[in-house]
């Protein structure tokens, strides 16, 4: 069999090319991005194999150990693989690169003079391609790297394109050769067909030269959406050199990504940067990296690039900019570094129809002169500034008139600053717009917020009652006057408040609402303590809903407020009852007998104890109380016989 002089063969020693010096008169390995340990290890992952007999099969073993980083073991089996099959140059070729990643560019000098010697007396053993390629590792100029990847896509070799391509496009781009490297990457585009490495490279250089035709040619021929934020990058870049109808679209969902974690906002953000002097922009790259982090909820970054957005923008890229650093600022440490910033947006909103259509979903919540203007209004509010928060909100009312809750947030601020009639004024105006135009509901809910506001007559307060209840809304009815109930007490209004709680336990009744009717007496209770009518009447109330136990109690605390004030005959009525109602519970015949014994009714107690004995016969407290009543009985007995 005829063998091959291994390449190292002479006065190379085979045994372990770790221990071969590094140091090489040879000339220094140029900084062409042709880094082997970046490009080589991409190939070997991607490289196909050949499973024919125990040569493949080692080399099959040497590429699984050179894509898991193994160097020392691929080496081993490299080793093996060219004693076994000394023909075989392309374990060569394979050794050579392992010698270039490891940064052995003497042995990987000699190795590859030596297969280039071989090479030569065997023509066809080894492509002349794959010779060229290693020597660039070792030395070459950009001119050269060009020619080699022209070289590479007229042949055909596309195992090379992905891996030697991008980074001889990147040695070009940063030489400044922007024409050579766009109409590199048009040709890759062009050769590979439906590649989608191809096409973002493309893109890439599209960008860079600025060419808005070839954009808007690759955006209709997108071939998926981007999967990194280097792509996102490329394709927010290309869609907005192209001044394409999607931009914002786009950015939407690069948004979006960013807030579902898809996509890491700080990745992005490195990314945008990098391309922020690539391509023009149709707005500046620190808004769209200031939207990004705001979705990733770091409104600190958000703010500092939002905050960068100059004065001669377009209308639409300053509302977004003022509009990202309002949001931004609203959300962090300081939220009143938003007001100059909202102000500025609800300038623009109110001045300019239409202006915030297209970025209204850009952030959460959307922009437009609501959401502006309602969180402009609160921050002037909380800064003391009425007047300025009312003309605010005046402002909203005219742009949409129809809008309840800006009506009733505009008359509280008024009746806030003292403007309490101007309050009053507006709320009825807007009632009887509501009622022309038969809105029966609405009408109702600003009667509730002008009697709210305002000290309004019996007359409107019956009226929405009425509705309330007409409608079935007995539960609203009732809270409202409730509502009204505690504001009247806060103000030491105590016959008005009782009133309206009387009101609302009529409404309970009426309405079967029987969970609030113990929450009403226990204020109308509250209100006054001692007042046995009311507690009465709460008795009362309770019977009738079949509440017992709330009776019990109330007809106890009556019991006790009647012994302290020395009415024992109102306390006496109260504890029948609670026998009456409550016949198994031993403490109230106790009660009543105490009771009956402290008014002289020793016979009346004596009678208690004995039905209590006959519920509960083991009591012994009763029953030692009715043995001693009846011994104190029975000589009155003998002496009347």
């Amino acid at each position: 069999m005829s063998t091959t002089q291994p390449p190292y063969a002479g006065d190379e020693s085979p045994a372990d090319p770790a221990t071969r010096a590094t140091g090489s008169s040879l000339p220094k390995m140029q900084d062409c991005a042709l880094d082997p340990a970046a490009v080589l290890p991409m190939l070997w992952r991607q490289a196909s194999t050949r499973a024919t007999g125990q040569a493949d099969l080692l080399v099959i073993q040497t590429r699984q150990a050179l894509t898991r980083g193994a160097t020392a073991l691929a080496l081993d089996t490299l080793l093996l693989t060219e004693a076994l099959n000394p023909d075989r140059l392309e374990t060569y070729l394979t050794h050579t690169e392992l010698a270039l990643v490891r940064g052995q560019r003497e042995l990987a000098e000699a190795l590859l003079t030596r297969l280039e010697r071989l090479a030569s007396l065997r023509p066809g053993a080894v492509d002349p391609i794959d010779l060229r390629r290693l020597r660039l590792h070792l030395h070459c100029s950009l001119d050269e790297l060009l020619a080699f990847a022209r070289e590479i896509l007229a042949s055909g070799r596309s195992d090379l394109w992905a891996t030697y391509l991008p980074p001889i496009l990147a040695s070009l781009q940063e030489a400044g050769r922007i024409a050579e490297a766009l109409e590199l990457a048009r040709t890759w585009h062009t050769t590979s067909g439906a590649s989608a490495m191809a096409w973002w490279a493309y893109a890439r250089q599209v960008l860079e030269a600025k060419e808005v035709n070839q954009a808007r040619e690759l955006l209709a021929v997108l071939p998926r959406t981007p999967v990194d934020a280097h792509q996102w990058a490329i394709l927010l870049g290309l869609s907005s050199l192209a001044g394409d109808q999607h931009e914002l679209r786009l950015l939407r969902q690069a948004v979006n990504d960013v807030r579902a974690r898809r996509v890491a906002a700080a990745d992005l953000d490195r990314e945008l940067a990098a391309l922020s002097g690539s391509g023009a922009w149709s707005r500046p790259v620190e808004l769209y990296r200031a939207l990004l982090w705001l979705a990733s909820g770091e409104p600190t970054r958000a703010f500092e690039l939002a905050s960068m957005v100059d004065a001669s923008e377009t209308l639409e890229t300053r509302l977004l900019g003022y509009a990202v650093a309002a949001w931004a600022a609203l959300a962090g440490a300081t939220p009143t570094q938003a007001l100059p910033y909202l102000q500025a947006a609800f300038h623009l909103l109110a001045t300019t129809k239409g202006l915030a259509d297209d970025l209204a979903e850009l952030l959460s919540p959307p922009v437009n002169a609501l959401t502006v203007g309602t969180r402009l209004a609160s921050l002037l509010q909380q800064h003391g500034q009425l007047d300025e928060a009312i003309d605010v909100l005046e402002r909203l009312v005219e742009l949409d008139p129809e809008r309840a809750e800006l009506r009733y947030r505009l008359a509280e601020l008024m009746a806030q600053a003292g403007r309490v009639e101007q309050a009053r004024q507006l709320l009825q105006s807007f009632a009887r717009e509501q009622q022309a135009r038969r809105d029966f509901r609405g009408r109702l809910e600003t009667l509730r917020h002008l009697v709210q506001l305002t000290p309004e007559g019996p007359t409107v307060l019956e009226e929405l009652i009425t509705g309330y209840t007409r409608i079935g809304m007995m539960d609203q009815a009732i809270a409202l006057l409730e509502q009204l109930a505690a504001s009247a007490a806060a103000s030491k209004r105590v016959d008005s408040a009782t009133e309206l709680l009387r009101r609302a336990a009529e409404l309970a009744m009426l309405g079967q609402q029987w969970n609030a009717i113990p929450r009403i007496y226990e204020q109308l209770i509250g209100l006054d303590p001692d007042n046995l009518d009311h507690r009465h009447a709460a008795v009362t109330a309770y019977v009738q809903t079949g509440q017992l136990r709330h009776a019990v109690e109330q007809l106890r605390e009556i019991a006790r407020i009647a012994l302290a004030r020395g009415e024992p005959e109102e306390a006496l009525a109260a504890l029948h009852q609670v026998v009456a109602l409550d016949a198994r519970n031993p403490d109230a015949y106790h009660r009543l007998a105490e009771v009956l014994v402290s008014l002289g009714e020793l016979a009346q107690a004596e009678r208690v104890y004995r039905r209590l004995l006959a519920i509960h016969p083991d009591d012994q407290v009763a029953r030692a109380k009715q043995a001693a009543l009846s011994g104190l009985l029975r000589p009155e007995d003998e002496t009347a016989r």
